[in-house]
């Protein structure tokens, strides 16, 4: 992955036979997947010249690409997009690349690890913590009570057991 994009999108599988692709979304804006839009897979841009959602997932035509075997090898590929093409968020809300990386440490001080993923579960999403073990921390306000992504550093006040 490009430094300088984020992962919007994940292309699961081909669909049909005249070049759509069906993609997992990895971002609240689904107008990033709307007709037109620009896109990169392994820094080659790519064009939507359509786009429809369906069982949670877009089904997407790439401009040029009217066949399977010319996308079949895109699947398992990240959609990207620049970072400066990113839209603002409210205070306290971050993008996931925003997050992976954080030193996670509980209110005590104690060291937990570095967040690695963000998995979305449709409840809420759990940070993927690693460090000597392996934490699943949800993404609760009464959970996490910092985050300074400048500094690169979390803060959860841990529910009885989470720990454990």
């Amino acid at each position: 992955m490009n430094k300088e994009r984020i992962k919007v999108g994940k292309i699961v599988t081909t669909h049909g036979i005249k070049g759509e692709v069906k993609v997992v979304p990895l971002t609240d804006f689904e107008e990033r997947f709307n007709r037109g839009e620009k896109l990169y897979i392994n820094n080659k841009l790519y064009i939507i010249e359509k786009s429809r959602f369906h069982k949670q997932q877009f089904c997407i035509k790439f401009t040029g690409y009217d066949d399977i075997n010319k996308v079949s090898h895109l699947v398992n590929q990240f959609l990207e997009i620049n970072k400066s093409d990113i839209k603002n968020l409210p205070k306290d809300r971050f993008y996931f690349f925003q997050l992976e990386g954080c030193n996670v440490y509980t209110s005590t001080g104690e060291f937990l690890g570095v967040l690695t993923s963000v998995k979305r579960t449709g409840s809420n999403d759990v940070y993927i913590v690693k460090g000597e073990r392996e934490f699943l921390i949800p993404a609760l306000k009464k959970v996490v009570t910092k985050v300074d992504v400048d500094n690169k550093r979390i803060v959860i006040t841990p529910m009885e057991g989470m720990l454990d």
